[in-house]
């Protein structure tokens, strides 16, 4: 009765509360969605990052292991007890050490990272949730006046 008295078509009103209801909505979703993709390009860049150090740390071992090897292929059992081959063969040791200490590291970090996504995740759930019961309320609001 008050829409006839303010010369509105209520059916008008009504397609204009679902559209902004609507747009409510996909913005909601658009944002969750938005915050979730940048949380998983973290986690990937995060171990993408981790890889490539990973991968050097492991080249660098192979690199010294293929020097020892070729000088021990011309030289033999004789030459193994050079210096230099001691320290090639140490050094490959190093770097394979470092790549296991860099997993546990990274294991540690990404642990970390995981829990602090979940959490600000859980926060955008909420935050969702909340916005989702105002657009509720705000549809209603908008169907009796």
């Amino acid at each position: 009765m008050l829409l006839l008295l303010l010369n509105v078509n209520p059916v008008i009103m009504s397609d204009e509360c679902t559209t902004k209801f609507v747009y409510h909505l996909k913005k909601i979703e658009h944002d969750a969605r938005r915050a979730a993709t940048y949380s998983g390009d973290s986690h990937h860049k995060f171990l993408l990052g981790h890889m490539i150090v990973f991968r050097m740390h492991i080249n660098k071992s192979k690199d010294y292991l293929e020097k020892y090897e070729k000088v021990y292929r011309d030289c033999g059992l004789l030459c193994e007890t050079t210096s230099r081959m001691k320290r090639w063969h140490r050094l490959a040791i190093e770097e394979i050490h470092r790549v296991k200490d860099d997993i546990q590291h990274s294991k540690r970090s990404y642990r970390d990272l995981v829990s602090h996504a979940r959490r600000k995740l859980n926060h955008l759930k909420k935050q969702a949730l909340s916005r989702a019961r105002d657009a509720i309320d705000e549809y209603n609001h908008c169907i009796r006046y």
